[in-house]
């Protein structure tokens, strides 16, 4: 049965501040709290929570307060276990390192000397070669009241030996004779904890010494300073340089052949005729020739003709003259190269012998001489032009020779 406690007197919602309109004011909470009456399983209350127990926030091998054997003696602890017994505590070494970091902790809050917090040493002669560390006690139940001993350093009671020597060493004086511009150095009995060590000032020398060295550099000669001497090297790099060339790499004289000068005919003041109205190959005959003229042109139609050696498209007879000497030449054009090697055959049936007609070294025709009615005539032939010279016989090769056509 709960108590019944009075409710206490409610404060208004809105209070009025001074003379003005009522203003909201923050609504005030019970200060006495109160029973509920309610059941358990009806209301949902937070209830609170049991703390974990001190092994699961303070963790230890031994449990808590820590055990009172340290890591360092965990061999005695285990005294008495078999080696498969599960009773045995767990020896280790990460566990062991662990119970070392939890008591050193616990030694050092507890104001005692731990590795943590620097273990004094005791003070040792200079000459001990081993240090006693001594080894961690477990925590006592009190508290200690006594600060722990100052740090002391090992060698605090060790006087260090005198740094002066245990002698004095002696060194004969001699005399050196002065090179160039150094100072004359004499050596004396000197003591090694002196402060200051007696210096004789070095000899004024004058500018005329032939022996100092800042005269033989300001009148050492122009041709021996480092510019002259690069402009030799450059020089002497030049000239074999060039010599190289004109020896490996010059090239070798070209021989130009000597100038001939050939005089030709002179002109025989015949003005050549052109004709009229020519065809495309009538065109390409030669006006003159070195030596003769061009003065007559005769053109046959096919039909005038009363025999004709092949098939052809076109007849002409071209007159050259010089003012003594006329040749005439018979032009035979046919449309394709066959007809004309059938009219070059068809003439020189009693030609001795046909010659090739070149032409920058290649083959473009047939040559052959023969007689005839005329005289002593020459047929030759260029692909599809077929071509009879007659004349004198005196001068007809050579007219051949001159003939461009």
């Amino acid at each position: 049965m709960s108590i019944e406690t009075p409710d206490p007197p409610r404060r208004p919602l809105w209070a009025p501040v001074g003379d003005g309109d009522a203003q909201p004011a923050p609504a005030s909470a019970p200060l006495t709290p109160r029973p509920i009456d309610a059941d358990d399983s009806e209301v949902d209350i937070i209830r609170p929570v049991a703390s974990p127990p001190s092994e699961e926030t303070f963790p230890t091998l031994g449990g808590f307060p820590p055990a009172t054997v340290t890591p360092y003696e965990s061999g005695e602890a285990t005294a008495g276990y078999g080696d498969n017994d599960q009773q045995a505590p767990v020896t280790d070494p990460v566990r062991a390192l662990g119970q070392s970091a939890i008591t050193n902790a616990q030694f050092s809050a507890g104001g005692a000397h731990t590795p943590m917090g620097g273990v004094p040493l005791p003070r040792a002669s200079f000459l001990s070669t081993t240090a006693e560390v001594p080894i961690a006690t477990p925590p006592t139940a009190t508290t200690p009241t006594v600060d722990a001993p100052a740090r002391v350093s090992p060698f605090a009671s060790v006087a260090a030996p005198s740094l002066e020597p245990g002698f004095v060493p002696t060194f004969e004086a001699r005399e050196l004779t002065p090179t160039g511009s150094q100072p004359t150095v004499s050596f004396a009995h000197v003591m090694p904890s002196s402060s200051e060590l007696p210096i004789e000032p070095a000899p004024p020398h004058h500018a005329s010494d032939p022996h100092s060295g800042d005269t033989a550099h300001a009148s050492s000669p122009w041709w021996r300073s480092v510019v002259a001497l690069v402009a030799y090297g450059v020089i002497v790099m030049a000239g074999l340089g060039y010599g190289a060339f004109i020896v490996f790499l010059q090239p070798a004289p070209v021989a130009l052949a000597a100038e001939v000068l050939i005089e030709g005919p002179p002109d025989n003041g015949i003005a050549p005729i052109e004709p009229s109205e020519p065809t495309a190959f009538l065109a390409g005959a030669p006006l003159k020739t070195p030596t003769h003229t061009l003065t007559e042109v005769q053109s046959y139609s096919l039909g005038e003709l009363d025999h004709l050696p092949g098939r052809t498209a076109e007849v002409h007879d071209l007159t050259y003259f010089d003012g003594t000497t006329t040749y005439v030449v018979r032009a035979y054009q046919h449309f394709n190269t066959d007809d004309a090697v059938e009219t070059f055959a068809s003439i020189t049936v009693e030609a001795p012998g046909v010659v090739p007609v070149e032409i920058a070294g290649e083959q473009v025709g047939e040559r052959a001489e023969l007689e005839t009615e005329e005289g002593r005539a020459i047929v030759w032939r260029n692909a599809t032009a077929v071509f009879v010279l007659t004349g004198p016989e005196a001068g007809i090769l050579e007219f051949f020779t001159l003939f461009g056509w």
